[in-house]
């Protein structure tokens, strides 16, 4: 007994040893873990499996990087951990000492009373207790390792379940980040994810709970399961003491079996031995007194002799079983111990790990909070810059439907101005036409005069009047009169073509004035100034679309960032043009103002023209009414006296040259005036063109990058 309390003893020291390694292998981790983190070396993540023996030499993961308050608070939680799990350790060893100390006394009593029996005491009915008590225990052993077994089954599943809750996890956070770089997820299904992610929560926590709960449940079973197994060998023991080696109990507890136990066996065996010296008794009895008393004596030592040799041969196998027995027991705590230390590990492996997974949900969820509020924000810039989109795309089409409106009524105008020009310009051609026939009756009245002059001189000198003599190339009044031209009859419809001054009219161009050509150069300023600006806006677009992200952590702030400063410089760009369109506007409303004036001022002077033809024709009329009314033969000198009355005064026909000369001055100043204007809207449409060509090619250019983004996130 002395030797097993001994071994005991040193077993505990060595288990104390053992714990104290495991301090120091410990604190060496610490330290090596936190020179690590001042390093900035990242470590990789441990997988731990649970309560499965796969011999991959898992170490705990290092703590993640906080402050140091932070920090000497964990530090201080796994202590505490660490405090707790020794007091455990060392409350299971006290019960193992004490279980070792219940086993030693058991010993003790069986020998005991082995020692009673072989001296020759009762032992009573133990064996049929020790069998019912075995048969009980081992009836309990199975109902434990099924529950150990479907403990196990649960487990599984709920690893099962775990990793698939991750693996949903991990899916979701990567359609979040996939949702947030496309730019395209609505609020809908972002709270349909947030609600998912709350119930796999749920589940995840309610699935730890089960899990802490079971492993609680197996650890119990476990030891239950430890200390039956331990009762068993005991039992198992004192059976094979009672009954003997290689003897089935089950056989035994049947009735047709007439099996005797050691104490009865003993019981007999003294029975006979009492029985045979009472028949040696009774030989040496008969055979007389033919032994000497010496003889008798020597007899008797042998016999004690044998009985002494053989109870020392019995203790010395009870001490050889007695020392394999604690030899097993040793080699089966430590490999208990063995495999108490690998569970322990792996507990904490797990925990660490569990830690780990906790602070790495946490962080995502952080993410996915800041994610979404970056994506409501984002969404409200896009649907906000859509909107001015809609708005600059709706205000450009109304601005071409309304240049295209003033386009048409500008031609319409010009048109309708080309056309009052042919009509005046043949006015004009006919008048002069009339004109130049009331000159050539004009002359030839004058002539007539002149020859009429001639003759009456001749005539007073010669004391007699000579009838009037008329050359016979010079035609009279009524000749004249029938040798208008058609257009005098007909009206006013004849062509430009008609008049001797229309080729001229047309091919003679008049230079502007210095207003007109300040007012051109002001045009061309304007749109080499727009045109400037449109590739100013051009280049700020370029420089928004070159900008690219640095690092790969800020990715989706910098692809959203970008996409702001596009749509930026995209309205900057249509805000410059749209101020030069509007500048163009008011320019050309000024144009059309100084046109419409011109306009006016031609009409009023052709009214004015046209008054001075009316009273010119009338005139004309008269003077045939009454070149008409008198007769060819026989004319007065009272005639040629009227006539000469009626002739038109040489200071009117000059007035009328002179106001002829002025029109066709007018009239050539209006035809340069609309060339001019005419060539000035050509390069107001040429300018217009070339905004809206550089519009829609910055338009595409930003469409066109959009969508590589979008097909390459």
């Amino acid at each position: 007994m002395e030797s097993t309390s001994e071994t005991l003893k040193q077993q505990f020291a060595s288990l104390q040893e053992q714990q104290k390694k495991k301090m120091q292998r410990l604190k060496e981790r610490k330290q090596q873990l936190k020179k690590e983190q001042e390093k900035g070396d990242d470590e990789k993540p441990i997988r731990a499996s649970m309560y499965v023996e796969d011999d991959m030499g898992l170490e705990l993961s290092g703590p993640p990087q906080k402050n140091d308050i932070m920090y000497a608070e964990e530090q201080m939680t796994n202590l505490k951990d660490q405090v707790r799990e020794l007091r455990d350790e060392n409350g299971r060893l006290y019960k193992l000492l004490s279980e070792r100390d219940y086993e030693v006394r058991q010993i003790r009593k069986k020998m005991e009373k082995e020692r009673a029996l072989l001296t020759g005491g009762t032992g009573g009915v133990a064996s049929e207790a020790a069998a019912t008590k075995i048969v009980d225990l081992s009836k309990r052993n199975r109902e434990l390792t099924a529950e150990v077994e479907s403990g196990r089954t649960k487990m599984t599943q709920l690893t099962r379940k775990v990793q698939d809750l991750e693996k949903q996890l991990k899916a979701a956070a990567a359609q979040a980040r996939a949702s947030a770089r496309d730019d395209k997820a609505s609020p809908r299904q972002i709270s349909l994810s947030l609600e998912e992610e709350k119930d796999s929560e749920a589940d995840v926590k309610a699935l730890k709970d089960k899990l802490t709960q079971t492993t609680s449940k197996l650890l119990e079973t476990k030891n239950e399961v430890s200390m039956l197994k331990q009762e068993l060998k005991v039992a198992n023991r004192v059976l094979e003491k009672e009954v003997g080696e290689g003897v089935n109990i089950q056989a035994l507890l049947k009735d047709s079996s007439g099996f005797r136990g050691r104490s009865q066996q003993i019981l007999n065996l003294q029975k006979k031995v009492s029985e045979l010296k009472s028949q040696l008794g009774m030989q040496t009895t008969r055979s007389g007194s033919g032994l000497s008393l010496e003889e008798q004596f020597m007899g008797t030592s042998t016999r004690t002799t044998n009985y002494s040799d053989k109870n020392r041969d019995r203790i010395r196998q009870l001490e050889r079983d007695r020392k394999e027995a604690t030899e097993k027991a040793q080699a089966e705590k430590e490999a208990l111990e063995a495999d108490h230390s690998k569970m322990k590990d792996r507990f904490d492996a797990s925990k660490a790990r569990n830690k780990v997974l906790a602070n790495e949900v946490k962080s995502l969820k952080d993410q996915l909070a800041v994610l979404l509020d970056k994506g409501k924000n984002d969404d409200e810039l896009i649907t906000a810059l859509m909107n001015q989109q809609e708005q600059m795309q709706k205000l450009l089409e109304q601005t071409t439907k309304k240049q295209q409106e003033y386009q048409q009524q500008q031609q319409a105008e010009v048109t309708q101005i080309i056309t009052k020009n042919m009509q005046d310009q043949n006015i004009v051609d006919q008048l002069k036409a009339i004109v130049a026939q009331k000159e050539g009756q004009v002359k030839a009245l004058e002539e007539e005069i002149k020859e009429i002059r001639d003759h009456r001189m001749q005539a007073m000198q010669g004391g007699h009047v000579s009838p009037v003599r008329r050359p016979p190339s010079r035609s009279t009044p009524s000749d004249l009169h029938g040798n208008r031209p058609p257009s005098a009859h007909h009206g006013l419809g004849s062509s430009m073509s008609s008049s001797p001054h229309g080729n001229s009219s047309h091919g003679n161009i008049m230079r502007p004035t210095s207003s007109e050509a300040f007012y051109l150069n002001s045009q061309n300023q304007n749109g080499r100034g727009s045109r400037t600006g449109s590739a100013q806006g051009q280049a700020a677009v370029k420089g928004a679309t070159i900008i690219r992200p640095s690092t790969d952590s800020e990715l989706k702030v910098k692809d959203i960032e970008v996409q702001l400063q596009e749509q930026r410089t995209v309205c900057q760009a249509a805000q410059v043009e749209r101020d030069k369109l509007l500048e163009l506007v008011q320019v050309l409303h000024n144009r059309l103002d100084e046109a419409e004036q011109k306009m006016t001022e031609a009409d009023s002077q052709l009214t004015q023209h046209r008054q001075r033809n009316v009273q010119l024709e009338k005139q004309l009329g008269k003077a045939k009414l009454e070149n008409k009314g008198t007769p060819k033969k026989g004319r007065t000198v009272r005639d040629s006296v009227g006539q000469g009355d009626i002739k038109p005064n040489p200071d009117d026909i000059e007035e009328m040259e002179v106001q002829l000369s002025i029109q066709q001055d007018e009239n050539e100043a209006l035809k340069e005036a609309l060339q001019s204007t005419l060539k000035a809207k050509e390069e107001d449409l040429k300018f217009y063109r070339t905004i809206m060509d550089q519009t829609k090619q910055i338009f595409l250019q930003g469409l066109r990058e959009h969508r590589q983004r979008g097909a390459t996130s």
